[in-house]
């Protein structure tokens, strides 16, 4: 059972509000499809939760499910707008996502991904940003899900080498052959 405290589920105790309590105050009073262009310090919020984002703790944080159980479903897709939108502007100008295109995907990948960590869609945009910048082709909903199934397929490998090695060293518990 996941406590709510002053901080929302998705960041970690601290004296002062969390990145992920800032972003989520500015979102609460947005429509989807407000938040599907998000303001320039919603961007800066984001930006910063972003850089704190990593491949190896992503996994940690609360799945989309929960935070939709505490904060509301609609929660999530707006948090899935923001980050489509982050990624989107920094494609080139004739190659973004609409407005209506980042809503309608943020609500369809809040649906089909619902026990992933929203840090896991911070981190998969996060690498396919870098690149998105030289594409020529228009962002599409398929290639998102390509990207994001991809990425899902890394982290899992990344997890069984971590959890593999982790038991390797523990003697306390022999592997089975």
């Amino acid at each position: 059972m996941i406590k709510l405290h002053s901080e929302p589920i998705l960041g970690r105790l601290s004296s002062q509000p969390s990145v992920e309590h800032q972003l989520l105050q500015g979102l609460t009073s947005l429509s989807i499809r407000q938040a599907a262009t998000p303001s320039a310090s919603m961007l800066e919020l984001y930006e910063h939760l972003r850089e704190n984002s990593t491949f190896g703790t992503a996994w940690r944080f609360p799945k989309c499910s929960e935070i939709g159980r505490k904060l509301g479903k609609d929660t999530v897709v707006k948090l899935l707008c923001v980050t489509l939108a982050d990624l989107s502007i920094a494609a080139q100008a004739d190659c973004r996502l609409l407005p209506a295109q980042i809503s309608s995907l943020a609500e369809e990948l809040a649906q089909q991904f619902p026990y992933e960590s929203y840090r896991e869609f911070v981190v998969a945009f996060k690498e396919v940003r870098s690149r998105v910048s030289r594409w020529r082709r228009p962002l599409s909903r398929r290639r998102i899900v390509q990207l994001l199934h991809s990425h899902f397929e890394r982290r899992a490998e990344y997890l069984e080498r971590f959890h593999g090695s982790f038991s390797e060293k523990n003697t306390a518990y022999p592997q089975r052959a």
